[in-house]
């Protein structure tokens, strides 16, 4: 054997090194050395791992990551665009929206979807089905009622928001919720529709829609900043077709009074006039039949005493009854208008009710 086979021979930039020969029980030492080393090395690559890992999951919303997947394939066209674009959604917004993909329906298609809302004397205008995930709303025809399909495309958005929200998220926020609903007397009618007047998916999606941001806690109005960029938008939409139908109930509930109160001071008046008209009749006959009895009257100045006075009470009621044709014909106007209020009104909403039927006129021979 060469000197070469029996020394450990480096080379380096000075030249060859010969080191110390490697004996047969140092190769023996050697490959447990490097296994240690190897076990170091994957302990390490491990806990790097699950700490990169870790460090992930902890950045990563699976909500939105879920929501855009579903949303990817949503198509948002024609009179939907147009309502979605004037909610004026935020980025969180328009993903919650489309993972939803609301529809606007005709009412056959309508009444399948949303057959089980739990609301009672009330017109359904949309639902949000929390198991599909998805948003219905009700097609309303009439123009001038375009605002009432974007308050309930809002509305029924913030359901689907609610549902996505954390157990601990909804705890901060029942607790604002609940304040607004004992202060505001129009939050609470606006809930008594529900068979839970406190239900809390209902308060914030019915908060969201009408209660303006001055009357909201911090929280609120940061919790609904995040998915309307502008929420003074959709407060608006409310109050427009709020101020129609609330404008024409008050104006109906303000004449109806009125004529309650007409009705009752005029049958009172007609019931003395009446009274009046029986005494004046009984004394006409008293006087005619004093009259013709001779000597029922002393003298001529007590007849013509009595007959100037039944004379004028004569004229008294006519000129009574005259006013009180008037005061009724006034209070028919009144009647006319609530009758036309009403129906008017009645219009309206079934135009926007799924479930009217409209009634067949009769024909005529």
């Amino acid at each position: 054997m060469d000197q070469k086979d029996q020394a450990n021979i480096t080379e380096t930039e000075n030249g060859i090194v010969f080191a110390e020969p490697i004996t047969e029980e140092k190769q023996q030492e050697q490959p447990k050395h490097k296994k240690n080393e190897s076990k170091i090395v994957s302990l390490i690559l491990a806990i790097m791992f699950a700490f990169l890992a870790g460090f992930a999951a902890s950045q990563i919303d699976f909500t939105a990551v879920s929501d855009s997947i579903a949303g990817s394939n949503c198509e948002i066209k024609g009179e939907l665009a147009d309502f979605v674009d004037q909610l004026k959604l935020t980025k969180d917004g328009m993903r919650v929206l489309k993972a939803s993909c609301p529809q606007i329906q005709q009412k056959d298609v309508f009444n399948e979807n949303c057959s089980n809302t739990g609301i009672s004397n009330a017109i359904v205008l949309g639902c949000y089905g929390a198991k599909k995930d998805k948003i219905y709303v009700y097609e309303i025809k009439d123009e001038n009622l375009k605002a009432v399909g974007k308050s309930v495309l809002a509305h029924e958005l913030l359901h689907a928001i609610w549902a996505r929200a954390s157990g601990s998220e909804k705890r901060k926020l029942e607790a604002d919720l609940d304040k607004i609903y004992d202060e505001n007397e129009e939050v609470r009618k606006s809930m008594s529709i529900y068979s839970n007047e406190k239900d809390a998916s209902e308060l914030h999606s019915v908060i969201g829609q009408s209660v303006s941001e001055d009357k909201m806690t911090e929280q609120l109005r940061a919790h609904y900043a995040k998915y309307f960029s502008d929420h003074s938008v959709i407060i608006g939409f409310y109050d427009q077709y709020y101020s129609l139908f609330g404008g024409m109930q008050q104006r109906i509930n303000e004449l109806k009074e009125k004529i309650e109160i007409e009705m009752a001071a005029s049958n009172e008046e007609v019931a003395k006039h009446n009274s009046a008209t029986a005494t004046f009749k009984a004394d006409v006959d008293s006087f005619n039949a004093c009259a013709r009895t001779r000597g029922c009257f002393k003298t001529q100045e007590a007849f013509d005493a009595e007959y100037n006075s039944l004379n004028q009470r004569r004229e008294q009621l006519a000129t009574d009854q005259q006013e009180l044709a008037k005061k009724r014909k006034e209070i028919n106007a009144l009647i006319s208008e609530y009758n036309e209020k009403v129906a008017n009104l009645n219009k309206i909403q079934n135009s926007i009710n799924s479930k009217y039927e409209p009634v067949e006129d009769l024909e005529t021979n």
